[in-house]
This record gives structure tokens, sequence and C-alpha cells, in this order.
């Protein structure tokens, strides 16, 4: 399928048997036209990963954190909920222990899924949100509207009030961190570019639709050490 060529050409390495992409340094995407399986308002959407997914919603209960829906899956249990922007995160809980070793080109240039963009309107109300989510705020800047939380075991969240700190897309974006951002670039025609190369104040950022016209950005640390992992 013309989804599966866009990012295993990217470099991503896709589980022998599953939906799951993975990236080098850390961070998945995942992937399905199969809405039996996995329901259209949970693809486009951050994933948490969570030891027990019954006793997360109970105490997402009590703060007032509702779920909207839920599934269950050979591999998996998902649920549904809403942040305070009505943007959709889901929460996931893995049937199984055991991971599959996967075996990674040392010269491939995406290194890890840095962030995970969401828009929002209100940013203190949206802070709020996550904080109730028991999140952690990494960096916040006031000035732009704009604040990263960080997960226990990888991976990272991004808000912000100004659309290019969203990579200029109204909902979600996945942004990929890589090694040569200007290499990269070659690979994409005229007509998957949504937004050429811009300078932010620790990145440089590339935006282009994959195979089915979702949104992604490829950022290129301008100092390695601004790496929040």
């Amino acid at each position: 399928m013309r989804a599966e060529k866009f990012y295993t050409d990217l470099g991503l390495i896709r589980e022998a048997n599953g939906h799951r992409y993975h990236l080098p340094e850390g961070g998945c995407i995942l992937m399905s036209n199969k809405t039996q399986e996995l329901p259209e308002n949970v693809l486009g959407s951050l994933a948490i990963e969570v030891d027990n997914l019954k006793a997360t919603l109970h105490e997402l209960q009590k703060k007032e954190i509702k779920c909207v829906s839920s599934i269950e899956t050979p591999a998996f249990y998902l649920a549904l909920i809403k942040d305070s922007e009505d943007n959709n995160i889901v929460l996931h809980e893995s049937k199984t222990i055991k991971k599959e070793v996967i075996a990674f080109n040392k010269a491939g240039q995406l290194k890890k899924v840095a962030y995970t963009s969401y828009r929002v309107k209100d940013f203190a109300g949206a802070r709020e949100f996550y904080r109730k989510l028991g999140l952690e705020e990494y960096a916040v800047h006031e000035e732009y509207g704009y604040a990263e939380y960080n997960f226990p075991e990888g991976g990272c969240l991004a808000i912000s009030t100004n659309p290019v700190m969203t990579a200029n897309y109204p909902h979600s974006t996945v942004v990929f961190e890589v090694q040569n951002l200007d290499k990269l670039i070659s690979k994409f025609t005229h007509t998957q570019v949504v937004k050429s190369v811009f300078d932010m104040h620790v990145c440089r950022m590339f935006v282009v639709k994959d195979s089915e016209g979702n949104a992604i950005a490829l950022h290129q640390l301008k100092n390695p050490k601004h790496d929040n992992k």
C-alpha cells in the first residue's frame, strides 16, 4: 500500500505482525485502513501507553475527565478521551509484554518521534487539563503560547496557540527528528511540500504530506544539547 511505501522509504521499520512503524531512537506511528479495528477518531491522535487502562480511567473520572469510547483488539485495549480543546487523546494498554526486536538501518536519517503537536486556543485551560492528566511540563514559553510535556518512559507532547509552532496545522501533527534535513528534502516532490524549510529558535523545520494527505513535520535541532531526552 502507498502509505507503507512512503514510511518505509523514510526509514521507519514495520513490525512483523501489526500496523506499527518504529523509529531508531524512540516512538512509533500506527496506521490502519481497517476502521472496525481502529475507529477513525483514534487515528491522527496522540497515544499514551498506560499500565492499567481500567484503573487509569477510574482515576481520570475523579478529575472529571471522561472516556468517550473504548475498544478491545487481540493485541491491546484502547480508550478515547478529549482534552479541553476537543483534541483526541488515545490511552493504550498492551496485552503482551514481549517486545519485538527491530533491526534498524544505522544510516537512516530519521531518529525518533520528537513530539506530537496540538493547536490550542485557550492556553491556560489547556495547560490545566494536561496537568490534571498528570503530565510533566518540560518547557513553557508563554510569549509564544507554547508548552512541552514529557512522558516518564519517553515521548513528548507540544501545545501552542501559535500556528507556526504547530507546523501550521489546525489539529495534530507528528514531528520527526532527523539527522540531516537538507539531505531528506530531496526525497519529496513539489506537490508533497506543505511548508518549505523555516527557522525556529532551536531547530529548522520542513512540513510535507504523506501519501494519504496527512501532515508530518521533519525537524533538525541546531544544537543537539537542546534535545529534551
